[in-house]
């Protein structure tokens, strides 16, 4: 318990992780209570998060950041997954879209500013798009269909 798969431990105690966030400007903060989860909020709406809430707790990852530091939004978004999941946290989760919500014009838009070629096509011209079972479909995103139960 407590340890992260694939994760390497600091070599650093609190004390001096606390004294590093405070030096670059950050600000730490002490949390009351033990782990009590009961939703993951996936944010997407820029430069916002979810208020803590001691009475109504949650894990939050903001993934608008992700864009931020150019980072893969796919492997973010695993990882706080993945960081959940070995946390016993809840798989369970509500994605926090802009008001209005994201349009397939902002998808193409943050694609072509990483360097794709991406276009908007109607489901009208995709043949092979198929409906999912209530059960769910399970697949990679390369279209591979997995053993995943």
């Amino acid at each position: 318990l407590g340890k992260l798969e694939g994760v390497t431990p600091p070599d650093f105690d609190s004390e001096a992780g606390q004294a590093a966030v405070l030096e670059a400007g950050g600000v730490y903060e002490q949390l009351s209570g033990s782990h009590k989860e009961k939703i993951v909020y996936i944010n997407l709406v820029p430069g916002t998060t979810i208020a803590p809430n001691a009475d109504d707790q949650a894990f939050v990852v903001d993934a608008w950041i992700a864009g931020e530091f150019d980072l893969d939004v796919g492997k973010y978004l695993t990882a706080a997954a993945s960081t959940v999941e070995q946390l016993g946290g809840p798989l369970k989760a509500k994605l926090i879209v802009p008001s209005p919500a994201l349009t397939a014009e902002d998808v193409v838009g943050v694609l072509k500013g990483r360097g794709w070629e991406a276009e908007i096509i109607k489901e009208s011209t995709v043949s092979n798009l198929i409906p999912v079972a209530p059960e769910g479909l399970m697949k990679c995103v390369d279209a591979r269909p997995s053993n995943h139960p």
